[in-house]
């Protein structure tokens, strides 16, 4: 008999140890739809390396073939440190009593807008300066600068920058023209990693080399590359949000995020960054960056779409990109009024009750808007499935027709198609 082996985790990897005997070493673990998998190692402290494979731990035909492998001594042991193994991954973290406790102030890194060692998604449509933000962020947190001047950014060892989407050359040339803008003459502790697989696959990297170099913000860029595809799934976003939480308790993390196509045509309307509504769940805190039209260089507003640490939103601001002959920095400037699109108001205040259905006239006289303009924005909405007429009155010519907003949920449980929104639409 071999005797009991001695089990032990390190981070994301499970060593199953007879002593004087073999070690078998499970890695990459993946939950695939058919059970869980791992990269195996099998060593033995006489003749080294005996096996190296990907084996499906849940499945004897798959631990049987790796073990021919091993020889009959380490081919017997193995079957029972995959046992082991998997015991030991599906054990949860050790249970712990709470206690009342003051927190005292809520740590944040940019106050009211990014809370430290929380995660944060800032999205907007591409081009609208996301990337330059972050960057500049990084460099204020690592110089002790405010930002634009006016907001004071929590102090940083070191950043980590996981890029999905751009190059280092285009990362430095931009640092060189901040860095020379905002006269910081030696800027060290960025480190950059040109990503390409899902960033749940790297997070044992990102864990050590957070350890590395006490990094305490981590900038990823972007979430649907970080996804590795279907970011509207919630199994895609969640294991991403999940591997980032992983980097706390003492690291800020700012994800990047786009947002749906549908949702930049639509001048005015409340937009959430694209994929499953985990991406705006999941975070603690949601900000939305938005490039101002028929404006003359880069100019963007910035708000809070969701704190959960907050019992407030902050007003928006308002930032332009300022070039000069040395580089180029963000300023201050003033947050426009956001002007409020007709079919963001309707769906505001339209009714879900056929018995509460209201006119086209009575929505105008409520908005302060055209009757025409009204009747126009309802019927663009009807075909795209988001309000239903409930009557016609008139004479057949629609006058007084009155109008409801479909309601996702009753019309789901009633058999009908679901509508375009995940969630009730939400008003800037």
């Amino acid at each position: 008999m071999a005797g009991a082996p001695t089990t032990t985790r390190i981070g994301d990897e499970i060593y199953v140890v007879w002593p004087g005997r073999v070690t078998v070493q499970f890695s990459h673990f993946a939950q695939a739809p058919w059970g869980l998998q791992a990269e195996v190692s099998v060593l033995s402290e006489v003749a080294g390396e005996l096996g190296w494979g990907q084996v499906q731990m849940t499945s004897s035909e798959s631990r049987g073939k790796f073990a021919k492998r091993l020889g009959e001594d380490a081919g017997a042991l193995f079957d029972r440190a995959c046992r082991e193994a998997l015991a030991c991954w599906r054990r949860p973290a050790a249970w712990m009593s709470l206690h009342p406790r003051s927190q005292g102030a809520v740590p944040w890194m940019w106050t009211d807008w990014i809370p430290a060692n929380q995660i944060t998604v800032l999205y907007g449509d591409g081009d609208s300066g996301k990337s330059l933000l972050a960057l500049t962020l990084a460099v204020c947190a690592l110089s002790g600068l405010p930002l634009a001047g006016t907001w004071p950014i929590g102090r940083a060892e070191s950043v980590l920058y996981v890029d999905y989407e751009s190059t280092a050359d285009d990362h430095q040339h931009r640092l060189a023209l901040l860095t020379r803008a905002l006269e910081v003459p030696d800027l060290s502790g960025l480190f950059y990693l040109s990503a390409s697989r899902p960033a749940q696959e790297l997070g044992a990297e990102l864990r050590a080399q957070r350890d590395r170099t006490h990094a305490t913000l981590l900038i990823l860029d972007s979430l649907g590359a970080a996804c590795g595809g279907e970011p509207e799934s919630a199994q895609s976003a969640l294991a991403v949000i999940n591997t980032l939480r992983q980097m706390g308790p003492a690291c800020t993390v700012l994800v990047l995020a786009h947002v749906s196509k549908a949702a930049m045509v639509e001048k005015g309307a409340h937009r959430k960054a694209y994929g499953s509504v985990y991406v705006r769940n999941g975070p603690r805190a949601n900000l939305e960056m938005r490039r101002l039209e028929d404006v003359p260089g880069l100019s963007v507003t910035l708000r809070v779409d969701k704190n959960n640490l907050l019992h407030h939103k902050p007003a928006a601001i308002g930032l332009a990109l300022e070039l000069t002959d040395d580089g180029m920095a963000w300023r201050q400037t003033e947050a426009p009024v956001t002007k409020v699109s007709a079919r963001v108001q309707l769906l505001r205040i339209l009714p879900t009750n056929p018995d509460d259905a209201r006119s086209s006239g009575t929505l105008a006289k409520r908005l302060g808007l055209d009757d025409a303009a009204v009747k126009k924005a309802l019927d663009r909405m009807a075909d795209a499935g988001l309000v239903r007429r409930v009557s016609l009155g008139g004479k057949g010519k629609g006058d007084f027709s009155t109008w409801i907003r479909i309601d996702p949920k009753r019309d789901t449980e009633n058999g009908s198609s679901e509508t375009p929104w995940e969630d009730d639409p939400q008003v800037p």
